[in-house]
């Protein structure tokens, strides 16, 4: 597997230039879900131009070897009762896209909650075949680099 580097110039224009694209488009979040690990940083620059509050979970697909596993594993979730996202325009915000597993489970995880409105960024979108589709009610996916 072959690495790629990007400087942090290079990822805060990418999300930059992203943002922009959010906020000229007709997805308005009232809030952004990181997923951890990868979608921390992209997620927290992203939160600078957007000005909404950040939230994270934690989703395991690949382990320490960084090959993918049977299934993804909910590390760390919403507390229902502590941030209410019923009614809400959410933001899920994760590094690359791969297989798109990711991904999806968190987005049709969030759809049991009823927000008025799911979308997602994903700072690198590997343009190869996924694995997962996002679930049909998901309008709003926003890319800011093709690999």
């Amino acid at each position: 597997m072959k690495n790629l580097n990007f400087t942090y110039d290079h990822i805060h224009r990418i999300i930059q230039r992203s943002a922009k694209e959010i906020i000229d488009s007709d997805f308005n979040p009232d809030l952004i879900l990181a997923i951890g690990g990868g979608g921390l940083i992209p997620a927290r620059i992203l939160r600078s131009f957007l000005n909404v509050p950040l939230y994270t979970v934690s989703i395991q697909f690949y382990n320490e070897a960084h090959e993918p596993q049977s299934a993804p594993v909910t590390k760390q979730w919403i507390n229902p009762d502590q941030l209410e996202i019923t009614g809400k325009n959410i933001l899920v915000v994760d590094e690359i896209d791969d297989t798109r597993v990711t991904l999806a489970y968190c987005l049709q995880k969030l759809l049991h909650y009823y927000p008025q409105d799911l979308g997602a960024f994903v700072l690198h979108n590997k343009c190869k075949s996924k694995k997962a589709d996002l679930p049909t009610s998901i309008k709003h996916l926003f890319i800011g680099e093709n690999l």
